[in-house]
C-alpha cells in the first residue's frame, strides 16, 4: 500500500467516521480529509516525524512533496518529534493521533 494511501486508511479508521464517497466534495488544498455521519470533519493539525529519522530539511521537503505545509518547525513530545503544525488547534473539538508511516506521525482534528 503506497503512503497516500496509508493517510486515507488511517484518516478513516477514526471511530464512528466513514471514508469519503463519491460526490462529497472535501478536499482542502488536495490534503485528504473525512467527513463524519453527524457532518464532522477531520483534517490534519500537525505533522510529527521521529527525531532519529528525520532532519528538520528532510522533513520539510516530505510534507511539502505531500501537500502539506512546510513552514516553522517545533520540537514537540519532549523534544523526540519535529512538529510541523498544519492548523490551529483551537479549531478541533476533539484530536487523535494516528500513524501514517515509520517516523511518521499525524494529529487528526475533527471539527
Amino acid at each position: 500500500m503506497n503512503l497516500e494511501a496509508r493517510i486515507e486508511h488511517a484518516l478513516a479508521g477514526l471511530a464512528r467516521y466513514r471514508t469519503r464517497q463519491p460526490g462529497d466534495n472535501l478536499r482542502k488544498r488536495g490534503k485528504p480529509q473525512v467527513k463524519g455521519p453527524r457532518g464532522g470533519v477531520t483534517e490534519v493539525q500537525s505533522l510529527l516525524f521521529g527525531i532519529r529519522s528525520w532532519t528538520v530539511a528532510k522533513a520539510k521537503a516530505w510534507a511539502k512533496g505531500h501537500g502539506y505545509k512546510a513552514g516553522k518547525a517545533e520540537e514537540a513530545g519532549m523534544g523526540n518529534y519535529i512538529r510541523l503544525r498544519q492548523a490551529d488547534p483551537s479549531r478541533f473539538r476533539r484530536m487523535r493521533m494516528v500513524v501514517f508511516a515509520p517516523g511518521i506521525k499525524a494529529i487528526v482534528g475533527i471539527r
